[in-house]
């Protein structure tokens, strides 16, 4: 066996070989160098939106780099002799403090600061399938992100899936050993094999209901890695260790070859950004014979360029071989025989050149309903105020409500950020601008460097502007602009122009995210739909006319006729509500019989099932006992309930289900007639 600092020392020796051969020819898209500084690397991780941020696991424990990989720290909560070896580190697409952390054999690890501290998930008695953890990623349906998939390769069979932040899980797909896999909505694909063949026959398989129904839809071929473009259209494509490339058109149900290159073993493929944010690239990555090959049209023939300059290629390369890009495709890193190798743009000789850019914060979170309820509550206060002479109180409510609105709308704002480099100094910079057309169609803003905004001192070469936005501004643009639909995950083009006309470009990827907003279970009004459900007991469920808080608007009335216990669940619609993410049930009721009443959620359908199910009841839960309401009284009271008192087991999940709730008494109940309308599942 060869010695790995003979193989470490012979690859060094190749590369510089290869790098003396490169320099005669073209110019390549990436120059790559080894990282001498670190030892015994086993993965390496991207941060999605922070093109500085990268983490590196090694055989001591995780590492950190926020300066594009030039200078790696130790992080201290990450060691090997308290996490174990990390085999996966994802970062939440909406809260960039929330990363989850996936280990060889101690299991998930979850930090909500940014990973400066860990806590264990799934100590539980509802526990993931294994500890050891193959690959782990957010549920994208799930607006909350507490949804979590997770595959274990084959240290056991299933995928465990967590609506509850890792507290508790379920494991699904128990016949059939998984292991990476993307995701998008409700589609899994995965790279899988059948428990009945022992893990040797592996292919892709595919689960269309969130993980809990599975088809294996291609055997025998040795599956790489998944990837899912960046922008539209979403086909799913899976490389092979056989040199194929292999796409769907249909959701991942059937595949075809794209593209065949002879004697290849793609043990890496993704997208990632090219010089626009137009422009994505499909990467593959070959250690023994093609290398790190890019190409804008998937692979097909006479779009493949090699970008192996300074970079090892060959037989020698027995472990790791796993490459990866940052978040917009301006740094990559390759982790092979326990080394780190990274690879840089090039500078131009001549002309501008975009170093770096990004936007700041990496992510950030719209509360739309809270912004269309300040200007509500504004108009509100000046129609009422416009009737006759304002008084000094009707200024100071109109004063709040412009000062609450204000302060959303500063909240509605991102940075952007460009460090830009000249041959002939910062003086041949002539202009540096970015197009918003993602956010607002048709605009592009001038970036500065005088040190007024944001951009650290004048003529520093740091170039920014801090930019405002809408959420009203999304549902403006057209389908192809929506890229890939925001609020989502986009990128926004830099160009920088000198003084003689030369230009550069290069995208700054920014993540925006809606919070969840209020789903109206019964809103009350005339011309609802509503189905009468099981009753339990001697009750009758039906819409009441008159009786809702608005004027002639229906109420939902529960109509007890004898002694309980009774209990009554209503359904709402045909389904397609996804509660998940909504912190408390909210409703206002009012009785004629003041005593105890209990309620919970009724879940009305499974997943993975297309038919609906005998209902489902959550805890039930006392309104005088547990103190939201002092006594039933005959007018209308609000009550709101936490979403971890009604569903002590994780926030429930529903896509395509009905749902609603239900009243019920004690078995000495007496009779009574309620009303209930305005229920609402609020964040």
């Amino acid at each position: 066996m060869i010695p790995k600092k003979l193989i470490s020392c012979l690859l060094l020796a190749f590369a510089a070989c290869g790098q003396a051969a490169a320099q005669k020819g073209d110019s390549e898209p990436l120059l790559w160098s080894p990282y001498r500084e670190l030892r015994d690397v086993k993965g390496i991780f991207c941060h999605p939106t922070d093109p500085l941020t990268a983490w590196a696991a090694t055989s001591k424990g995780l590492l950190i780099s926020v300066d594009e990989g030039q200078s790696w720290q130790p992080v201290a909560e990450a060691t090997t002799e308290k996490v174990g070896l990390v085999t996966n580190l994802i970062v939440c697409p909406a809260r960039a403090n929330r990363l989850v952390m996936g280990t060889q054999d101690k299991g998930l690890f979850l930090s909500v600061d940014g990973g400066k501290s860990f806590k264990p998930l799934g100590d539980g008695a509802r526990k993931p399938a294994s500890a050891h953890i193959a690959f782990v990623d957010f549920g994208d349906s799930d607006p909350s992100w507490r949804t979590l998939y997770v595959t274990h390769g084959r240290a056991a069979p299933g995928i465990s899936v967590s609506r509850d932040l890792g507290k508790t899980w379920e494991v699904f797909g128990k016949d059939r050993f998984l292991k990476s896999f993307v995701k998008d909505g409700d589609t899994i694909v995965a790279a899988g094999s059948m428990a009945e063949t022992d893990g040797e026959v592996w292919g892709i398989h595919r689960s269309g209901f969130e993980g809990q129904r599975w088809e294996e839809c291609n055997r025998g071929i040795r599956p790489g890695q998944a990837a899912l473009p960046l922008i539209r259209p979403l086909r799913f494509l899976f490389s092979t260790l056989e040199g194929d490339v292999l796409q769907s058109n249909d959701d991942g149900r059937t595949w075809y070859v794209v593209s065949q290159v002879e004697s290849a073993s793609w043990g890496s493929l993704f997208f990632t950004y090219g010089s626009t944010d137009a422009a994505q690239v499909l990467v593959g990555y070959d250690p023994h014979r093609e290398g790190v090959v890019l190409s804008e049209a998937r692979f097909r023939p006479g779009s493949l360029r090699k970008a192996n300059r300074g970079l090892y290629v060959g037989p020698f390369v027995k472990t790791g071989a796993v490459c990866r890009a940052n978040a917009n495709g301006t740094i990559f890193y390759i982790v092979m025989n326990d080394m780190l190798w990274i690879g840089r743009r090039p500078r131009p000789k001549t002309g501008p050149a975009l170093i770096q850019v990004r936007c700041l914060p990496p992510s950030t979170r719209v509360d739309s309903y809270a912004t269309r309820s300040a200007e509500a509550t504004l108009h509100e206060r000046i129609e009422s105020a416009a009737g006759s002479a304002p008084g000094p109180a009707d200024v100071k409510a109109i004063a709040q409500a412009y000062n609450g609105l204000s302060e959303l709308k500063g909240a509605l704002r991102f940075t952007v950020e460009a460090r830009v480099e000249h041959p002939k100094g910062a003086s041949a910079i002539k202009v540096v601008t970015v197009d918003l057309s993602i956010l607002s169609r048709g605009r592009s803003v001038e970036l500065f460097d005088d040190g007024k905004h944001a951009d650290g001192k004048a003529r520093d070469g740091l170039w920014a502007r801090q930019m405002p936005f809408s959420p009203s501004d999304f549902g403006k643009l057209p389908n192809r602009d929506r890229r890939p639909g925001l609020p989502g995950r986009a990128a926004v083009t830099v160009t920088a122009i000198d003084t003689d006309g030369a230009s550069d470009h290069w995208p700054a990827v920014l993540s925006i995210f809606s919070r969840p907003e209020p789903v109206s279970l019964w809103p009350g009004g005339r011309g609802l739909r509503f189905s009468k459900t099981d009753s339990e007991g001697p009750v009758s469920v039906s819409p009441a006319g008159s009786q809702g808080l608005n004027q002639n608007a229906d109420a939902l009335c529960f109509d007890a006729s004898g002694p309980g216990p009774w209990r009554g669940a209503w359904i709402m619609g045909a389904g397609g509500m996804n509660i998940s993410g909504r912190d408390a049930l909210s409703f206002h009721i009012k009785g004629d019989v003041n005593q105890e009443l209990y309620v919970c959620i009724v879940d009305r359908y499974v997943v993975g099932v297309d038919a609906v199910d005998v209902p489902h009841y959550g805890r039930a839960v006392p309104l005088l006992a547990g103190r939201y309401l002092q006594a039933i009284t005959s007018r209308y009271q609000k009550v709101r309930i936490p979403m971890t008192e009604l569903l002590p087991n994780g926030t429930l999940f529903l896509r395509r289900h009905t749902a609603g709730i239900a009243l019920t008494v004690k078995a000495d109940g007496k009779p009574g007639r309620y009303y209930v309308d305005q229920v609402q599942a609020e964040p």
